[in-house]
């Protein structure tokens, strides 16, 4: 059950979709997709409850006063009156809010919000809370999201985008040679904290297979490095540690002669494509080649 304090923007939306999908997402984990406990085992559920405003005890409806009455109608709760000052759906009515809970089984589940207005007040709490993304696109870009609101036209669209990004990632790839196959794996291993091998005696079928498993598992990740305008300063930089001409300690970067000329990789490219340094590009780039 979700007590987190953390906050969200309330919905202020009065769109209201016809049918939206929330169901719980995995941005990392060791089972395998698929797998039964991929997210929880079979037969289980999860309940979200509303999530308290930060530095205070007022909940977080997601509803606006407009909407708050709106939906106090349509479910035949009691509005504001003498005996009901702020309304059945008040964030300070804890009467009601402290029994209402959201069921979310292993598979998900369906809200008719068009036409259910309780799964419109369903679809309107989860909008506002901060472990639920409000979309397919928002997902791993929401820190604190478990789980995402998406509906059939937005998995469409998801769908969609990943094959073109894709398409982009494979076209790219069919034109790497071996050098640019060893560059790249240079750039990904210290940009995404992962360990790669890029030896004198790596072979180019490791390479590409490597380079393979990127582009099919993490397209984004791969474009990002591809298409970045500093992509050959920073495999040369890359180069120049893996051959000890270039020393990095935390964050600085040392010339071999213990001058630093960078306090992090960008300072580090802008010193290297001054014109005014040059003398000390083309010193590493001689000894590289030599």
């Amino acid at each position: 059950m979700a007590t987190a304090t953390l906050e969200k923007s309330e919905t202020e939306s009065t769109t209201i979709p016809t049918r939206v999908f929330v169901k719980q997402f995995r941005k990392n984990g060791w089972l395998p997709d698929g797998h039964d406990g991929e997210f929880r085992y079979g037969g289980t559920s999860e309940y979200l409850t509303l999530q308290n405003r930060r530095g205070s005890n007022v909940l977080i409806t997601g509803l606006t006063p407009e909407i708050q009455a709106e939906l106090e109608k349509k479910l035949n709760l009691p509005g504001k009156s003498d005996k009901m000052p702020l309304g059945t759906l008040s964030p300070y009515n804890k009467d009601f809010w402290g029994k209402f809970r959201i069921q979310i089984p292993q598979g998900g589940k369906t809200l008719e919000v068009a036409e259910n207005p309780w799964h419109e007040l369903e679809w309107r709490v989860l909008m506002a809370h901060q472990e639920v993304a409000n979309s397919e696109s928002d997902k791993l870009h929401t820190p604190f999201a478990r789980y995402v609101l998406t509906s059939e036209e937005q998995e469409v669209e998801a769908t969609n985008k990943t094959i073109q990004i894709k398409s982009k990632a494979y076209r790219k790839f069919g034109e790497m040679n071996a050098e640019i196959l060893q560059n790249f794996l240079r750039v990904y291993g210290p940009t995404f904290g992962v360990r790669t091998k890029t030896g004198a005696s790596t072979s180019l079928s490791f390479m590409e297979a490597e380079v393979g498993k990127i582009v099919e598992e993490y397209p984004e990740r791969f474009l990002e490095i591809t298409n970045d305008s500093a992509f050959k300063m920073k495999a040369f930089i890359f180069q120049c540690i893996e051959k000890g001409l270039v020393k990095r300690e935390g964050t600085k970067y040392s010339h071999f002669s213990g001058d630093v000329i960078g306090y992090d990789l960008n300072e580090t490219i802008d010193f290297l494509n001054n014109k005014n340094n040059g003398e000390v590009y083309l010193t590493l780039k001689s000894r590289l080649e030599a």
